[in-house]
């Protein structure tokens, strides 16, 4: 029976020894874990510690950080829109202008052929003579807005003569066409103060200046607006020029024709008397041959 009883101690004993064994292990794995959390809970105190800096660094820094990096590209965005704009605008307005010049390029080209069928010259109809110019057609045809915009194409338009020499303001002062005159040696007009000097003392092939050729037909309006134009350009010699055929000067042609009117406003205007034709004529003795009694009166 005592054997039994010290076995039976025995064993309590060593199960004893056995629980608390047990009960150490699990309390060093306690304590593992344990230090793990706070080994994990200081590694996230350290992460959050080291984003704030990060924040207030990117705060303090601003071309450093995420927020400054958006902001230049919201920049970039904007300033990418406000040209795409720009080039939308200009784009709008270059369909714009290309549509009118189209409709006026429809147009001109309409009124041209408007101008060809309108135009009744048996020259036209002659082939072996070269074919008038665009411009002396419109003049012929009185179409001072065509005119205008052939003359605004270059100067070579305000130059171009027929076969007999005569340029556009030529023919529009012989027919009286102030509009044309205007247009073509204007003050507003788009031949230039050398040009509109040159078209001024042009002559035909009788030598003939487009003043005496308004003279010679009594293109009152015309006349006077050469005048003033030759005196604005400081076109002197323009006045008392003589033609080639005969050494008529504007008053002898006006004279010689009977065009009371613009001998008086040739005389006002300075014209000399005096002068003799080829024949040694004066421009009254002309006036008295023809026996125009109202043009001899306006001499006196």
């Amino acid at each position: 029976m005592r054997r039994k009883t010290e076995v039976s101690e025995d064993e309590q004993q060593a199960a004893l020894l056995a629980a608390r064994a047990m009960q150490q292990r699990e309390s060093g794995a306690t304590g593992v874990g344990a230090r793990r959390d706070n080994d994990g809970g200081a590694a996230s105190s350290a992460s959050r510690v080291s984003l704030g800096a990060q924040k207030r660094r990117e705060s303090l820094a601003p071309g450093i950080g995420k927020h400054d990096v958006g902001g230049a590209a919201s920049a970039q965005a904007e300033a990418l829109a406000a040209r795409m704009a720009r080039l939308r605008t200009e784009n709008n307005e270059l369909r714009t202008r290309t549509m009118q010049l189209a409709a006026e390029s429809r147009a001109l080209w309409t009124h041209f052929e408007q101008l060809l069928k309108s135009t009744e010259d048996s020259e036209i109809e002659d082939t072996s003579r070269p074919p008038p110019s665009l411009i002396l057609l419109a003049t012929a045809a009185g179409s001072a807005s065509l005119v205008r915009r052939l003359a605004a194409l270059g100067s070579h338009f305000l130059r171009e003569q027929d076969e007999d020499g005569r340029t556009a303001l030529m023919l529009a002062a012989r027919n009286g066409r102030t509009a044309i005159v205007e247009a073509l040696v204007g003050a507003a007009g788009p031949a230039g103060t050398a040009v509109a000097a040159d078209l001024l003392a042009a002559t035909d092939v009788a030598g003939r200046t487009p003043l005496m050729l308004a003279c010679q037909e009594g293109a009152l309006e015309c006349v006077g607006l050469l005048l003033s134009r030759a005196r604005a350009l400081a076109c002197t010699g323009v006045l008392d020029a003589q033609d080639d055929a005969e050494g008529f000067t504007a008053l002898h042609h006006a004279a010689a024709h009977g065009r009371a009117d613009c001998v008086r406003i040739l005389i006002s205007a300075g014209a000399s008397r005096a002068l003799e034709d080829s024949g040694g004529w004066t421009a009254l003795n002309q006036a008295e041959f023809a026996g125009h009694q109202a043009t001899i009166a306006a001499f006196s």
